[in-house]
């Protein structure tokens, strides 16, 4: 957003406040899935006595996301006073300012945050899709429930990197609770896998085009004579 032109304060504030709404869809996806996993779950003999405390933990991480906004707004004002309105260039006041200004902004904020439910409700409506390609077809609730639970699990093991492991586990885990067999759940994590290689690298790639541009043309203007 800074190399697009927008001020860096504001970019950063942006940045923020959209990874929070995207927090917040996702605590919601989440307590969604859960609910329509319920079934399946109570009806397996491992997971069915955890079914509560899987509720309360989805509770405790919407709420968590919850007190996370809260103190983007105090702790923007607690920054500036501990660091000073001049710190970091006068920055601080500019980011806190634009922090406020975007959440003041409630009914884009809303709108940002109905968009990121939208785009994790797709990722279930992609995931049912791929179980139609492999033949073996299941209810749209079932693949939300399954996205939903896997995307818990991501982020509960967020330390892992890229989830590797966690994602094939949490697939072939969870396939078998909508009576579908392990292998299933493998195949689907391996087509994930390819699915985020085909968009990652080529945005990685472009990535690089574009800052190798950037350097190209910042050399051009040093070799100007003035």
């Amino acid at each position: 957003m800074a190399l697009g032109g927008i001020a860096a304060p504001r970019a950063m504030a942006a940045g923020v406040v959209d990874v929070t709404t995207e927090l917040m869809a996702q605590s919601m996806f989440v307590l969604i899935g859960l609910e329509l996993a319920a079934p399946a779950i109570q009806r397996d003999p491992h997971l069915g006595p955890y079914l509560g405390w899987l509720r309360i933990a989805a509770l405790l991480f919407a709420g968590g996301i919850a007190i996370f906004a809260y103190l983007q707004l105090v702790g923007s004002r607690l920054a500036e006073r501990v660091l000073g309105a001049r710190s970091l260039g006068g920055r601080t006041a500019l980011f806190r300012d634009a922090i406020h200004r975007l959440y003041n902004q409630r009914g884009r904020v809303a709108l940002s945050f109905w968009l990121h439910l939208a785009g994790w409700c797709a990722s279930g409506v992609w995931l049912w899709l791929v179980f139609r390609v492999l033949g073996a077809p299941i209810a749209v609730s079932s693949a939300l429930a399954i996205q939903s639970l896997l995307e818990a699990l991501r982020s509960a093991t967020v330390f892992v990197p890229a989830a590797i492991g966690v994602q094939e586990a949490g697939y072939a885990a969870l396939v078998p609770l909508f009576g579908l067999p392990v292998e299933t759940g493998v195949a689907v994590s391996v087509l994930r896998r390819a699915r985020d290689i085909a968009v990652g690298i080529p945005a990685l790639l472009a990535w690089q085009w574009i800052e190798a541009r950037r350097i190209r043309h910042r050399m051009a203007q040093e070799r100007r004579p003035n």
